[in-house]
């Protein structure tokens, strides 16, 4: 905050600078206890947004912070309406979040949920000093908010990154940073807001996804010019009349791009249809299943701003006009070209092998690009697939199988109360363990889901050279007594964390292997000291008693973390995570758990309450969706492909039936005439083979990000894929080959 407020005062290429965050905090005294979340502002975010209050007001220059909390709040529009009842008399009412008093002063309209997206009340920066401590805004390293404001007048971003760098060079000096901050990035920097509201993991997917649909569009487009081009062959006598009979070539190239246009725009409409319907069905589930989140809070997909609007419409019609005239133009200048004199003169009906570009010709050309089209997007699904099916079968470092998990947290109020965390989170642990059903119990980080602490290891026994610019991130873990059995991790010496750990005794640590490895090199840590930041643990530091295989405590696939487990009761926390095994279904226990917190702490909520395996399964969500989805446009590809593939062979087989019969004649025996149709065709689809190879390798650079244990190519999925487009191309060149073979040459040529 001190160096907020030095940024508001030195730095003008920015106005309106103002501050926001966002925490979550209890709900009590209005309906069943929930978490909300809260955003934090300062007065000047609401006049920088252009957000004003349906009901009441916004925070003014009463609630800039003057050295004394400020306990009012600013309610979301649909709070009111389901919290407050749609009350006219909700301004002046008192709201109680983590057991403090806030009054209400304004409702917040225009549906606006806050610079996250989802708050449901506002509180000033002052409020700080009540909601977490006094000295929280006297604190020049308590990075826990961020900075929005205006670029001035004829101020461009990178006159203010300029500016905004150069305060932020002077930021160490002025505001010395406490032991071990010295590792901190420090600086400034300037982005735009529409930069800041990207999701780079949302935008990756999406383009993988548009990719794919792009794919499937041109496959479905060579196909329909395939078709017409086949349909434009067997015009050509009708074209050569009409060129007879005066028509020009213009004529005939209209006629036939009115066709196409036709069938485009039917499919246009029932594009847009579809989308419209789509839109209401999926479009929540993708928002929320692509990404969300981001560091500054602004990274989330707004649905409700998805919607059919003009911009939609122009990139239909333009989509519409340009798949009519792409899929029309090539038949209807192969038609337009049609010599009048050869088809009245009775010939032009016998087809010869393809021509063109290295043999090829259109119609060969159009086959070949299909099948690589669909190689490529079934390749990039299967390699999304292999992708969530590693982060499926990762090993977590614990047993995930049979455990429930819960996220709970006291108020500071409570605290105040009297309430001592460490002891409260204990009878908690012991209260779950009595419960029918459950075979053992703990609290600590939830993987996957918090809360997280980390702290700074000053020094070790093992390390005692760390200078300040050599100290360590160390993820801390505030856990119950008999932790590692409880999740089933493996403890590779010492031993767990027990219940006569408390604040009578000496202060102990249990290392995962990692940090072990980092901290003692030279051998084991057991009985050693290991020096931390936070309170309690400095000085002579805290005895290592167990070393412990490393957790995954983020989502699948990102490396370890080091981290350490540290007893509840020497290193209470108001927030704590709820880690039960199960003799049975783990969810068949939700019930029970909430009916026992209940009893045992009527105000505490509990949130994200969820079997381990569907929390694994919710943050690897994005892969999986990718995953049904490039399956789904991959299998309408293949099938396509495969429709059109057939077609276009077996039509052009059947097309050379009077040259087969003639070659039948002049001694080639059926076996030479059917690997010849075999060689033509199996050539176009090889060519197409080896194009949708070198499309899949650029098609895994492109959304590299998104894969776990990426590969250029997925040899199985490219093999599988390969064999079955094969079969494809033998069956379309066989069966009418075949059929060919058993005509009379006599007949066959009589036809001409």
């Amino acid at each position: 905050y001190p160096r907020y407020r030095a940024l508001q005062e030195e730095v003008s290429t920015v106005t309106d600078l103002s501050g926001y965050g966002s925490r979550s905090m209890t709900l009590t005294e209005l309906g069943a206890p929930a978490v909300l979340t809260v955003e934090v502002a300062t007065p000047s975010l609401f006049p920088l947004l252009g957000v004003t209050a349906s009901r009441g007001r916004v925070f003014g220059v009463q609630e800039e912070d003057r050295g004394a909390p400020r306990m009012v709040a600013l309610v979301s529009d649909a709070f009111w309406q389901t919290r407050m009842g749609a009350s006219p008399d909700a301004i002046g009412t008192i709201v109680t979040l983590d057991g403090l008093h806030f009054e209400v002063i304004g409702v917040v309209g225009d549906r606006y949920t806050g610079l996250s997206g989802d708050a449901d009340v506002w509180i000033p920066f002052a409020a700080l000093r009540e909601v977490v401590e006094p000295s929280m805004l006297e604190d020049a390293w308590n990075q826990h908010f961020h900075v929005v404001g205006r670029l001035g007048a004829g101020v461009t971003l990178e006159g203010a990154r300029s500016e905004v760098r150069a305060f932020g060079e002077t930021v160490m000096e002025r505001f010395p940073a406490p032991v071990g901050a010295e590792r901190l990035i420090s600086g400034g920097d300037v982005v735009s807001f529409q930069e800041a509201r990207e999701n780079p993991a949302a935008a990756t997917s999406m383009l993988a996804l548009f990719g794919a649909v792009i794919l499937v569009l041109l496959i479905a487009t060579a196909n329909l010019a395939g078709l017409l081009l086949a349909r434009g062959a067997s015009r050509q006598r009708e074209a050569a009349v009409r060129a007879s009979l005066g028509a020009g070539r213009g004529r005939i190239v209209r006629q036939s791009l009115t066709e196409s246009l036709t069938l485009a725009v039917i499919g246009g409409l029932l594009g847009v249809g579809l989308a419209s319907v789509g839109i209401d069905v999926l479009g929540a589930w993708l928002a929320e299943s692509l990404g969300t989140g981001g560091a500054r809070g602004l990274e989330y997909l707004d649905v409700e701003s998805l919607s059919i609007d003009w911009r939609v419409l122009l990139f239909a019609t333009a989509l519409t006009g340009g798949v009519g005239l792409a899929f029309g133009f090539l038949p209807a200048w192969q038609t337009a070209r049609t010599d009048p004199n050869v088809w009245l003169k009775g010939g032009g009906t016998m087809t010869s092998p393809a021509s063109g570009l290295f043999g090829m010709n259109s119609r060969n050309v159009l086959i070949a690009g299909q099948i690589a089209l669909a190689i490529t997007l079934l390749s990039s699904a299967s390699l999304m697939m292999r992708t969530s099916l590693g982060l499926q079968r990762i090993d977590l470092g614990f047993d995930r199988a049979g455990m429930l998990t819960a996220l709970y947290s006291l108020s500071p109020a409570d605290e105040q109360a009297g309430i001592d965390p460490g002891v409260f989170h204990s009878d908690v642990v012991e209260r779950l363990r009595s419960m029918p059903g459950v075979v053992s119990a703990t609290v600590g980080e939830v993987p996957m889901g918090g809360p997280t602490w980390r702290t700074i290891v000053l020094g070790s026994e093992g390390r005692p050279e760390l200078t300040p610019a050599e100290h360590l991130w160390l993820r801390m873990q505030p856990v119950s007594d008999g932790y590692v059995g409880a999740m089933g991790a493996t403890l590779l010496e010492g031993r767990d964390i027990e219940s006569t750990d408390d604040w009578n005794t000496e202060r102990v640590i249990v290392l995962g292997r990692s940090a072990s490895e980092e901290l003692f090199p030279d051998g084991s840590p057991l009985g050693q000291k290991v020096r931390l930041s936070r309170s309690g643990y400095g000085g002579e530091g805290a005895t290592v008693v167990g070393v412990v295989e490393d957790i995954r405590l983020d989502r699948p696939g990102t490396p370890p973390e080091r981290f350490a487990l540290v007893p509840v009761r020497q290193a209470p926390q108001l927030e704590s995570g709820l880690m039960i095994r199960a003799a049975g279904d783990p969810e068949a226990l939700i019930g029970s758990l909430r009916s026992e917190m209940a009893i045992l702490a009527p105000n505490v909520a509990l949130t994200s309450v969820m079997s381990m395996e569907r929390r694994v399964a919710s943050v690897t969500e994005r892969s999986r969706v990718l995953t049904f989805l490039l399956g789904f446009f991959g299998s309408v590809a293949l099938f396509l492909v495969a429709v059109g593939l057939y077609g276009a062979i077996a039509w052009s087989v059947t097309r050379r039936t009077p040259e087969l019969g003639l070659r039948a004649s002049l001694g080639a025996g059926r076996m030479a005439l059917v690997s010849l149709v075999l060689r033509q065709s199996l050539g176009t689809t090889i060519v197409g083979i080896l194009v949708g190879g070198l499309g899949s390798v650029a098609a895994t650079r492109l959304f590299r990000s998104l894969l776990f244990e990426a590969r250029s190519v997925d040899l199985v999925g490219f093999t599988g894929v390969t064999t079955i487009l094969l079969v494809v191309a033998l069956l379309a060149a066989w069966i009418p080959a075949r059929r060919g073979m058993r005509v009379d040459p006599v007949v066959a040529l009589r036809s001409e």
